[in-house]
């Protein structure tokens, strides 16, 4: 299967099932740090544990991805990004396609 037709049976995958196969991926492969959460209170609450006010205001004010409407976040590079569909973001990383590629984890039809 080429990274291509991976991209495009991931695009058919639910938001659920995308960011299942990426924080498993994250898991098995060191990436820990790059899963993907629910937006709720106890996940906010989780991201700006260790902040202070001063940090968490600073951090809301330079980024401008942040909307607690959203269903879904991510924190890069110390930085939570919110967003509704997980596909833009995770079809770009290679590693993550080829993964799927070879652990047999989505398949042509």
């Amino acid at each position: 299967m080429t990274i291509e037709k991976a991209e495009e049976i991931l695009h058919t995958l639910s938001s659920v099932v995308m960011v299942a196969l990426w924080n498993d991926y994250c898991s098995c492969s060191g990436r820990g740090s790059e899963v993907i959460y629910r937006i709720s209170h106890t996940t906010i609450d989780q991201i700006f544990k260790d902040k202070t006010p001063y940090e968490i205001l600073r951090d809301l004010a330079e980024n401008t991805n942040l909307d607690i409407n959203h269903s879904w976040i991510w924190v890069i590079n110390g930085k939570p990004q919110s967003f509704n569909s997980p596909f833009y973001f995770i079809r770009t990383d290679v590693d993550f396609l080829q993964h799927l590629i070879n652990s047999g984890k989505i398949k042509e039809n």
